[in-house]
């Protein structure tokens, strides 16, 4: 992987369930880390052959391997969030991953 294509800043969250201070239960977003990525706006034909995300898809983020990454958990890019839609580890080597990405509106 060429370090200098990863040229964004990018904090990786996890939904987590907290209590208020009512003690009711709540889902906050705790950060796992800041990472380098490069980050591509992409149009959504490039991905219709992938059944799970198709329609779905507004940028691919390409980062350095981050272990125990969920499809559930989501980047903030700027002010931006964006949701992780799929997870590809590219070439099976465990050196990046793939974050196929739909934008929160």
């Amino acid at each position: 992987m060429e370090a200098g294509k990863l040229r964004h800043s990018v904090i990786l969250q996890r939904a987590v369930r907290t209590q208020d201070a009512t003690g009711q239960s709540i889902l906050t977003w705790g950060n796992l880390a800041t990472v380098w990525a490069r980050v591509n706006p992409t149009a959504v034909r490039e991905y219709r052959d992938s059944k799970a995300v198709a329609g779905e898809v507004t940028h691919e983020i390409t980062i350095r391997h981050y272990p125990g990454l969920l499809d559930t958990d989501r980047v903030l890019f700027g002010a931006r969030v964006l949701n992780v839609a799929g997870i590809s580890n590219k070439d099976e080597r465990g050196i990046e991953d793939m974050l196929l990405c739909k934008e929160k509106t």
